[in-house]
């Protein structure tokens, strides 16, 4: 009776340890992937954009929802996808600071949003192969 006791307590013990350990490793997340994705096309319409005279406020407003969405949903997910949150983070910094080089410089020659774009789309790329690294 007292083996069956210790071998049930043990075993409960074990579970609890499973789960818990279980919940702090980072899993791969497909709205993760598809929401970086997805964030792709606009980025891309604001810096063919940012070539022009002509600044839509509304695509920036939607990008800069986006950022916020996504980056909403990211720390939902705890403290275990901190750095994927950390690479979303820097992502959206450095669209806000295109954003004021923009305003205060005026249009944007084809080579020089070129360059800014292919920054861009790289960390974002970046942070998509981080999120398909993670366990599936």
């Amino acid at each position: 009776m007292k083996i069956t006791n210790n071998l049930l307590s043990i075993t409960t013990i074990l579970l609890i340890l499973v789960g818990c350990a279980s919940s702090l490793i980072s899993r791969y997340d497909s709205e993760t992937h598809q929401n970086l994705a997805y964030l792709k096309p606009g980025i891309e319409t604001v810096y063919t954009m940012y070539q022009t005279n002509n600044i839509n406020s509304r695509i920036l407003y939607t990008i800069n929802q986006r950022f916020k969405y996504i980056l909403a949903y990211e720390r939902s997910k705890g403290d275990p996808n901190s750095q994927t949150v950390k690479q979303i983070e820097i992502i959206q910094k450095m669209f806000k600071r295109h954003a004021k080089e923009r305003s205060s410089q005026g249009i944007w020659s084809i080579k020089q949003a070129n360059i800014k774009l292919k920054n861009i789309l790289t960390a974002i790329d970046i942070a998509i192969d981080t999120e398909l690294s993670k366990n599936k």
